[in-house]
Protein backbone atom coordinates (compact mmCIF):
# COMPACT_ATOMS: atom_id res chain seq x y z
CA UNK A 1 0.00 0.00 0.00
CA UNK A 2 3.06 2.21 0.94
CA UNK A 3 5.27 3.19 -1.73
CA UNK A 4 8.67 5.92 -1.77
CA UNK A 5 6.33 8.27 -3.16
CA UNK A 6 3.67 8.39 -0.93
CA UNK A 7 6.09 8.04 2.00
CA UNK A 8 8.02 11.36 0.53
CA UNK A 9 4.98 13.39 -0.21
CA UNK A 10 3.59 12.95 3.08
CA UNK A 11 6.91 13.72 4.74
CA UNK A 12 6.35 16.92 2.71
CA UNK A 13 3.47 17.64 4.18
CA UNK A 14 4.28 17.01 7.25
CA UNK A 15 7.31 18.99 6.51
CA UNK A 16 5.39 22.30 5.44
CA UNK A 17 2.44 22.05 8.52
CA UNK A 18 5.62 22.21 10.79
CA UNK A 19 6.92 25.48 8.34
CA UNK A 20 3.31 26.64 8.43
CA UNK A 21 2.93 26.73 12.13
CA UNK A 22 6.86 27.75 12.94
CA UNK A 23 5.91 30.75 10.97
CA UNK A 24 2.87 31.55 12.52
CA UNK A 25 4.05 31.75 15.27
CA UNK A 26 6.66 33.90 14.25
CA UNK A 27 4.30 36.56 12.75
CA UNK A 28 2.58 36.49 16.43
CA UNK A 29 5.48 37.28 18.17
CA UNK A 30 6.43 40.10 15.32
CA UNK A 31 3.35 41.61 16.11
CA UNK A 32 4.08 41.22 19.85
CA UNK A 33 7.14 43.30 19.19
CA UNK A 34 5.23 47.06 18.14
CA UNK A 35 4.39 46.98 21.79
CA UNK A 36 7.46 46.41 23.40
CA UNK A 37 9.46 49.43 25.46
CA UNK A 38 12.72 50.63 23.48
CA UNK A 39 16.07 51.15 25.11
CA UNK A 40 19.57 52.88 23.55
CA UNK A 41 21.93 50.19 23.38
CA UNK A 42 26.09 50.26 22.92
CA UNK A 43 27.93 48.94 19.97
CA UNK A 44 30.35 46.60 22.03
CA UNK A 45 32.00 44.18 19.08
CA UNK A 46 31.82 44.43 15.89
CA UNK A 47 32.93 41.27 14.22
CA UNK A 48 33.84 40.25 10.51
CA UNK A 49 34.23 36.87 9.20
CA UNK A 50 35.24 35.28 6.23
CA UNK A 51 34.12 31.61 4.45
CA UNK A 52 36.35 30.51 1.73
CA UNK A 53 38.15 33.55 1.82
CA UNK A 54 34.89 35.25 0.91
CA UNK A 55 33.54 38.06 3.39
CA UNK A 56 30.27 37.52 5.13
CA UNK A 57 27.90 39.84 6.59
CA UNK A 58 29.40 41.37 9.68
CA UNK A 59 27.94 40.92 12.95
CA UNK A 60 27.58 43.74 15.36
CA UNK A 61 27.28 42.91 18.88
CA UNK A 62 25.32 45.82 20.76
CA UNK A 63 24.52 45.60 25.00
CA UNK A 64 21.32 47.16 26.50
CA UNK A 65 20.66 47.59 29.95
CA UNK A 66 16.80 46.69 31.68
CA UNK A 67 16.25 46.86 35.41
CA UNK A 68 19.93 47.03 35.91
CA UNK A 69 20.45 43.78 34.39
CA UNK A 70 23.37 43.54 30.96
CA UNK A 71 21.88 42.21 27.91
CA UNK A 72 23.21 41.63 24.60
CA UNK A 73 21.94 41.64 21.01
CA UNK A 74 23.25 40.75 17.58
CA UNK A 75 22.41 42.88 14.20
CA UNK A 76 23.55 41.22 11.09
CA UNK A 77 23.76 44.19 8.78
CA UNK A 78 25.96 45.35 5.71
CA UNK A 79 25.70 49.21 7.45
CA UNK A 80 28.39 50.29 8.80
CA UNK A 81 28.62 52.22 12.47
CA UNK A 82 30.50 55.14 12.92
CA UNK A 83 32.55 53.97 15.51
CA UNK A 84 32.63 51.71 18.98
CA UNK A 85 30.31 54.14 20.84
CA UNK A 86 27.52 53.94 18.16
CA UNK A 87 23.92 54.01 19.42
CA UNK A 88 21.20 51.93 18.56
CA UNK A 89 17.15 51.34 19.48
CA UNK A 90 16.42 47.96 20.67
CA UNK A 91 12.44 46.88 21.51
CA UNK A 92 13.06 43.38 24.34
CA UNK A 93 10.26 41.89 25.09
CA UNK A 94 9.21 42.65 28.63
CA UNK A 95 8.54 39.31 29.93
CA UNK A 96 11.95 38.08 28.73
CA UNK A 97 14.28 41.54 28.03
CA UNK A 98 16.79 38.92 26.61
CA UNK A 99 14.70 38.76 23.27
CA UNK A 100 15.38 41.80 21.85
CA UNK A 101 15.15 43.18 17.94
CA UNK A 102 16.60 46.29 16.31
CA UNK A 103 13.19 46.10 13.63
CA UNK A 104 9.67 45.31 15.40
CA UNK A 105 7.13 44.07 13.22
CA UNK A 106 6.71 41.96 10.56
CA UNK A 107 8.75 41.77 7.79
CA UNK A 108 8.55 40.11 4.41
CA UNK A 109 10.55 36.76 5.31
CA UNK A 110 8.12 36.29 7.77
CA UNK A 111 5.23 36.29 5.39
CA UNK A 112 7.78 34.19 2.72
CA UNK A 113 7.94 30.95 5.01
CA UNK A 114 4.51 31.19 5.83
CA UNK A 115 3.55 31.26 1.89
CA UNK A 116 6.26 28.19 1.52
CA UNK A 117 4.89 26.33 4.46
CA UNK A 118 1.34 26.75 2.84
CA UNK A 119 2.45 25.93 -0.45
CA UNK A 120 4.27 22.19 0.23
CA UNK A 121 1.58 21.27 2.97
CA UNK A 122 -0.89 21.79 -0.30
CA UNK A 123 1.32 20.33 -3.04
CA UNK A 124 1.53 16.94 -0.69
CA UNK A 125 -1.25 16.85 -0.09
CA UNK A 126 -3.25 17.00 -2.99
CA UNK A 127 -0.97 14.88 -4.43
CA UNK A 128 -1.16 12.19 -2.22
CA UNK A 129 -5.11 12.90 -2.76
CA UNK A 130 -5.24 12.46 -6.11
CA UNK A 131 -2.69 9.54 -6.90
CA UNK A 132 -3.33 7.37 -4.16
Amino acid sequence: MFNLYSITLSLFSIAGLLLTAWSLLKLYRSKQSLNWPQVEANLVQQNKSEFNNIATTPTYCYSYHVSGKEYQFNLTSNAKPEDLNSHLPVYYDPKNPSCATATPGINKEHWLSLIIGVLAFLFGATVLAVYF
